[in-house]
């Protein structure tokens, strides 16, 4: 009714993600993206969701066309229980009339700790959730050295560390970059806004990007 209180959040860009020197991923194209985008942000009290410019990988090169499919999941957030999702924060790029400050990159000291805020939805007891965490060093982290905790909870050190990307050319020192993977108990999870902390043992680093990834093995 008119009048009413309505609370919406605007998608006014149809690129979610541009990570320093990664590929970008279309917020349109990615099923799990746009339903951990929907399930975060309505757990934080979102009653629509309001999409600008979805149709804009029409106009990519090649073009593709994006998932309208995915979007009747989108409605509710029962439709959206017992799916996977991938959450992300913002990073790269803003716009200074809908975005809030962007969290990363973040220098992270050595044996200092970074507090970050990511809305996401309570998941089911069954989900396998795990966490990707990007980081830029001047040496190959190992085990042990970076932990996490979500909402006071911990989740330990990560459990898999990628190989160890070239050291990056150009006029400053030499970087290298690699993927932290933690295992976290779905339980930890809360409906609406949640803190993660890494914890850095080693080397002073940057974190580049973190993903919160469900996988409930039902709809892909």
């Amino acid at each position: 009714p008119r009048g009413a209180e309505r609370r919406r959040l605007c998608v006014d860009r149809h690129a979610a993600d541009r990570r320093d020197g990664l590929p970008e991923r279309a917020l349109p194209l990615d099923a799990p993206l746009l339903r951990g985008f929907a399930a975060g942000y309505r757990s934080a009290g979102a009653d629509g969701i309001l999409l600008f410019n979805f149709f804009c990988t029409r106009e990519t090169k090649p073009p593709r066309d994006p998932l309208f499919a995915t979007l009747r999941e989108l409605r509710s957030p029962d439709a959206l229980r017992g799916t996977s999702k991938a959450y992300t924060l913002s990073s790269g790029w803003a716009v200074s009339e809908v975005d809030g400050p962007l969290l990363i990159p973040a220098p992270i000291p050595p044996q200092h700790s970074r507090q970050f805020s990511m809305f996401l939805s309570a998941e089911p007891p069954d989900a396998r959730v795990e966490v990707d965490v990007l980081v830029e060093a001047d040496q190959p982290l190992g085990a042990d050295n970076l932990w996490l905790h979500i909402n006071q909870q911990s989740a330990g050190p990560a459990f898999r560390f990628s190989e160890a990307s070239k050291p990056t050319a150009g006029t400053g020192p030499a970087r290298i970059r690699q993927t932290a993977v933690f295992a976290v108990s779905p339980a930890t999870l809360r409906a609406g806004r949640n803190s993660i902390v890494i914890r850095n043992e080693a080397t002073p680093l940057t974190l580049i990007s973190m993903d919160v990834r469900v996988n409930t093995g039902t709809v892909p």
